[in-house]
């Protein structure tokens, strides 16, 4: 039988602490915290290679003059409007239709049939005036629609015939054949450069006129 004394002594000997209870609210924060992931060694960024899509691609405006469709890239559309009165400039070739008024600013708008030698006609609900942007000169290009916009890869665009050269092998960029379209990238700062020197039969002789490219 142990004494007395040994008893008190067991009795003052230190208790293990309980552990404490969880609350419920730290349960539920438990709950709904994500699991920690781990870091790729030395703290690097995701190992995979940017989509070759975003280097291969690019967006273009397709719009339409007579019976061929054109692609201009979409970076340098500033904006889509149906044109409204033109202040006839005299002294112009008859491809400059004038000025336009654009949010207060004056903005010389292009007729794109007449600088491409197509007989013109008169506006209608389809026309629309490109307001574009390049090389620090604002101008508007009057089409004769603005369809969409097109995704095109690199390797859709085709170099032009060898049949094309002069100033229209300068502005056509190349071909897009599609089952449902063809379209003509064209290069605008060169379209620009043609309007400037008034180069209108040139592209007449090599711009495609009969059949277009729709289809």
């Amino acid at each position: 039988m142990a004494k007395i004394g040994e008893i008190r002594k067991r009795k003052a000997l230190p208790r293990k602490p309980r552990a404490a209870k969880s609350t419920s609210a730290e349960k539920k924060k438990a709950a709904v915290q994500p699991p920690e992931t781990e870091s790729p060694p030395g703290g690097a960024a995701d190992p995979r290679p940017p989509s070759a899509e975003t280097e291969e691609a690019f967006e273009t405006l397709v719009f339409r003059v007579a019976e061929n469709r054109y692609a201009i890239r979409l970076g340098e559309v500033e904006r889509v409007e149906m044109p409204e009165h033109v202040t006839r400039v005299p002294r112009t070739p008859d491809y400059v239709l004038g000025v336009v008024t654009v949010r207060g600013e004056p903005v010389p708008a292009v007729d794109f049939r007449r600088l491409f030698g197509v007989e013109p006609r008169p506006w209608d609900l389809s026309t629309r005036l490109l307001v574009v942007r390049i090389g620090g000169r604002r101008v508007g290009f009057v089409v004769d629609e603005a369809r969409s916009v097109r995704r095109i890869r690199s390797d859709e665009v085709l170099p032009p015939p060898e049949m094309i050269h002069g100033l229209a092998g300068d502005y056509l960029v190349g071909i897009v054949r599609r089952p449902e379209e063809t379209l003509l990238v064209v290069n605008l700062t060169q379209v620009l450069a043609l309007a400037d020197r008034g180069g209108r039969e040139a592209v007449k002789q090599t711009t495609p006129a009969e059949g277009g490219t729709d289809g």
